[in-house]
């Protein structure tokens, strides 16, 4: 059993499910508890960007204490994901159907410094330090009209 937190940053509130809701995969339908909203100023401006587009946000925190922004299509499909965190959020487990690509390319050699991959339409960057540790992924075909990758963040 998986634990998630999700944070209401205006207060310092959080929740915490005896049974932890299913995690976002990339692609696929994900549905955050109602009544959450984001909460902090940046994520609330997000939030009017992206409503223009039908899109929505949402601030979860992971078992690991990995905060993950869950970027949805109107559909409630996830289009994008973005963390920041002492470790990474489980990737095999976000990514889903996209993992066994983003492995087999992440495996090329490529210089040190931040990992940007990039395979079938999906992107994955990675970068950070020890205990600071921030990334995305996001699939270009996916994103709404009207917006562009940079809104993934």
């Amino acid at each position: 059993m998986r634990k998630f937190l999700i944070i209401l940053a205006a207060g310092g509130l959080a929740l915490t499910w005896a049974q932890a809701p299913a995690l976002p995969v990339l692609g696929q339908v994900f549905t955050p508890p109602a009544g959450l909203a984001p909460r902090t100023a940046q994520l609330q401006a997000l939030e009017r960007q992206l409503a223009a587009a039908g899109a929505h946000v949402a601030a979860l925190r992971d078992g690991r204490g990995n905060q993950v922004h869950v970027y949805t299509d109107r559909a409630g499909r996830v289009f994008g994901l973005a963390w920041q965190g002492v470790s990474q959020p489980n990737l095999r487990t976000m990514l889903g159907a996209y993992f066994a690509a983003y492995r087999q390319a992440a495996a090329r050699p490529h210089r040190r410094g931040p990992l940007e991959v990039t395979v079938d339409g999906l992107v994955v960057d990675l970068g950070g330090h020890p205990r600071d540790l921030r990334g995305r992924a996001y699939l270009k075909q996916a994103i709404p009209g009207g917006l562009t990758p940079a809104v993934v963040q």
